[in-house]
């Protein structure tokens, strides 16, 4: 059993948690097949991506005839599907960041770095980070952007990361694990625990009294609700 810390403290109608994690289609082209570094690479799945996606709005747009709804419809899929598709590709390219002294979490106020066992991240394409002290004030930023970053939108974002109950290393948010409903409290309280491997949430889950291991496309902000 791996070694606990010790400082316990909708693509239409389908929610924006699936434009960073989950793609609506299969396409063969992955972040895991890419070499780091490459951008030629990169250009190239992102490349393949475009042209398979392409491919299935041109058959869409067939079905429409002179629909300008059924038009409309296949475009802003075809748009949302390419962000999920390549959402995975450009983070693979951006790599997590550590916060100052002087960086606040946007949802509570507190002072971040004073807690590093539960950093989350959300980095967007311009650059710029948000960060938090708790999985669970990152995903009231991200299901709220109008509220907390107006300025931004989900295909803003380039890449999302909590920190491993265990590991204590940044692991890719979309891909973890979380434990809800256990007895192990955060710096705001009641917390998701995010795990890199599904085995090691479950044992959680049964040596800290959790109520279910969640993935990242499964949480909502009603889920997140029940946590405050």
């Amino acid at each position: 059993m791996p070694m606990e810390r010790a400082t316990i403290y909708s693509v239409l109608g389908v929610p924006f948690v699936f434009i960073c994690c989950f793609g609506l289609l299969v396409v063969t082209a992955s972040a895991d097949t890419a070499t780091a570094g490459s951008e030629a690479a990169l250009e190239q799945q992102l490349k393949s991506i475009e042209q398979t996606l392409q491919a299935q709005r041109d058959v869409c747009l067939e079905h429409c005839g002179t629909s300008e709804a059924c038009v409309e419809k296949c475009e802003r899929a075809y748009r949302q599907r390419y962000e999920n598709q390549t959402a995975h590709l450009v983070q693979k390219s951006t790599p997590p960041q550590k916060p100052t002294e002087q960086d606040k979490c946007p949802v509570c106020g507190m002072f971040v770095s004073k807690y590093p066992d539960w950093l989350g991240q959300i980095l967007f394409k311009d650059e710029t980070v948000a960060y938090f002290d708790g999985a669970k004030d990152l995903f009231k930023y991200y299901f709220d952007l109008k509220k907390y970053n107006p300025q931004k939108k989900p295909s803003d974002i380039a890449a999302i990361y909590v920190t491993e109950y265990y590991n204590l290393k940044s692991i890719d948010a979309c891909k973890a694990y979380y434990v809800i409903g256990s007895d192990v409290y955060g710096p705001m309280g009641r917390e998701l625990i995010p795990f890199e491997k599904r085995e090691d949430a479950e044992e959680f889950m049964q040596d800290h009294k959790g109520k279910a291991v969640v993935e990242f496309q499964a949480i909502n902000p009603a889920l997140i609700a029940t946590l405050d």
